[in-house]
């Protein structure tokens, strides 16, 4: 009898040894926040927003200090110098609309995400200079002759004017853009340290660079990414389609699920996620969470024997990206032509906004149509 039960307490320790080996061995460390919206708030400018420390650092890249035409179209040839244009980019009085192709992404990654808080367009207001162009009060020092440097406009919003202004901050603390409020007209200047800047580019974590598909990607996630089966994942995408098609919203994914995030401390958000204040970002999501949906998913041993290295997030965020991909020119709907859903049980505006004959659930939300908008989608 003794042999039985020192055998049955062998064979449960190591069971229990057994389990948590396999705890273990699919433990990951939480990598530490690295978002690139951290660091100082400040506009005050670094080296190179002194002209005379900018100039130099051109003349050391072998910069061309652009002064007629003719040099502008022979670098536009080369494609030393790209148009400054894009979705979400706003030229005012830019007489001379061309910059250098990193400037180009800098601009076009920065207007993204402006964009993405509900905050419409980013406006320009100079770009290339010519030196003989340059106004009174500017610096013979000036790089805008480069490209590199670029001007915008002080949003009128105060939710897109802090969130501006924090992130060239921010970006500025990390050395690859250096940043500075100017006066004469009261504008934001922002010389881009191009090498820095190049290197973040090319080190950055893999994303979605069309700003539509990286919208829909988002939605999903946020919306759904714990929990929701893949048909609740297109209902959620179909309703967000829906209201795309419908004139009473706004024409873009990105604008839709943006809807009302500028006037976040009044309620204005359509879409929650987009109300925590945060950059909604592929960087926020996996590194700025420790109790955030990416921890419910570590690598199995599958996944170890397969030698699958992602994060949990960035699993999670892979297969997002496959079904937003899938949803994203999808004619089917199977919400029935929904421009409103919810989680849970019904809140305040359920009863009254949505036509009860259209009620229905799929996955984990309600779907249903709303009595005021979207008609003409239906």
């Amino acid at each position: 009898m003794t042999r039985i039960r020192t055998s049955f307490i062998a064979i449960f320790v190591a069971i229990i040894l057994a389990v948590a080996s396999l705890v273990l061995i699919n433990y990951q460390k939480r990598p530490e926040p690295q978002n690139w919206l951290t660091g100082e708030v400040s506009l005050k400018g670094g080296e190179l927003t002194r002209p005379i420390q900018a100039r130099q650092y051109a003349e050391e890249l072998g910069l061309t200090f652009v002064t007629d035409e003719a040099t502008r179209d022979d670098l536009i040839d080369d494609e030393v110098l790209v148009p400054l244009e894009g979705t979400y980019i706003e030229l005012s009085d830019v007489s001379q609309p061309y910059v250098l192709p990193i400037t180009l992404q800098f601009v076009t990654r920065l207007s993204q995400q402006y964009a993405a808080q509900g905050c419409g367009k980013l406006v320009v207001t100079s770009a290339l200079r010519l030196t003989r162009d340059q106004p009174s009060n500017a610096s013979p020092n000036s790089v805008h002759p480069t490209g590199m440097a670029v001007d915008f406009r002080i949003p009128r919003q105060a939710a897109c004017n802090t969130w501006l202004r924090n992130t060239l901050s921010a970006i500025e603390a990390n050395q690859r853009v250096d940043s500075t409020r100017e006066a004469g007209p009261p504008h934001l200047h922002a010389v881009v340290v191009t090498e820095s800047y190049a290197q973040y580019l090319q080190e950055r974590p893999v994303d979605v660079e069309d700003p539509e598909l990286r919208a829909l990607t988002l939605a999903l996630y946020y919306e759904g990414a714990i929990a929701e089966p893949k048909e609740g994942l297109a209902a959620i995408a179909a309703v967000i389609r829906n209201r795309v098609r419908s004139k009473d919203f706004p024409d873009t994914i990105l604008e839709v699920t943006a809807e009302g995030a500028a006037g976040r401390t009044n309620g204005g958000c359509q879409f929650s996620y987009m109300c925590d204040g945060q950059l909604e970002s592929i960087e926020v999501l996996c590194q700025l969470h420790p109790n955030d949906m990416a921890t419910y998913w570590g690598p199995s041993w599958w996944d170890k024997l397969w030698k699958d290295d992602r994060t949990p997030c960035q699993r999670r965020w892979d297969r997002m990206l496959e079904y937003a991909e899938d949803f994203i020119n999808d004619t089917d709907d199977p919400t029935g032509g929904a421009v409103l859903y919810y989680a849970g049980p019904p809140p305040y505006w359920a009863k009254p906004d949505m036509v009860p004959s259209s009620i229905r659930r799929i996955g984990n939300h309600t779907f249903g149509q709303s009595r005021w908008l979207g008609e003409d989608i239906r």
